[in-house]
């Protein structure tokens, strides 16, 4: 017996009802981030914290601002401020190249990119490869750390906060 169009649609419904719940239960297990390089640091960005990943816009240079503040760009009509992450933790600027990337962080009210040597990859991991990052002196990258995941290809990554970064005082106040 051939099923009409209301119940192909309620077996459809069903179907996707269940699926919703299987994707809810991976998403309480599973923790997504972009791999990104810093200089020679590989970090994890939670993809949550990042709206979009893009080339480079051309940026407009602010007068009396940071070193590490690029400058301003357009991103579809809308002003990006591009924040060097290099060169805020004092590592030299990122060199402009073919991999480089600006990772768009959605801070209202205002937009912010971040620029990074590369994005290596989206990954997801197992909530169980959380573990503590270990602080040292004078680290940078501490105030931002949430933690670390561990791999098996490279150990522990630090993760990092680009929300608790684009809210910290230094970035808020790029002037001099």
């Amino acid at each position: 017996m051939s099923q009409g169009p209301f119940e192909s649609l309620l077996a459809l419904d069903a179907q996707l009802r269940l699926l919703r719940v299987d994707l809810a239960t991976e998403a309480a297990t599973r923790w997504k981030g972009l791999m990104v390089r810093v200089g020679s640091e590989s970090l994890l960005v939670p993809q949550a914290d990042v709206s979009e990943v893009i080339p480079p816009p051309p940026a407009t240079l602010i007068p009396n601002a940071r070193a590490w503040l690029r400058g301003v760009g357009n991103l579809r009509g809308q002003l990006l401020t591009l924040v060097d992450l290099k060169a805020l933790i004092g590592d030299g600027h990122t060199a402009p190249g073919r991999l480089q990337r600006t990772l768009v962080v959605n801070t209202q009210p205002q937009w912010l990119g971040f620029l990074v040597d590369e994005v290596v990859g989206s990954r997801s991991f197992d909530v169980s490869d959380q573990c503590e990052w270990a602080s040292t002196e004078g680290d940078p990258w501490m105030a931002v750390t949430l933690g670390a995941l561990r791999t098996p290809e490279t150990g522990a990554l630090r993760v990092i906060s680009l929300h608790k970064l684009a809210a910290s005082e230094r970035v808020r106040h790029a002037g001099w």
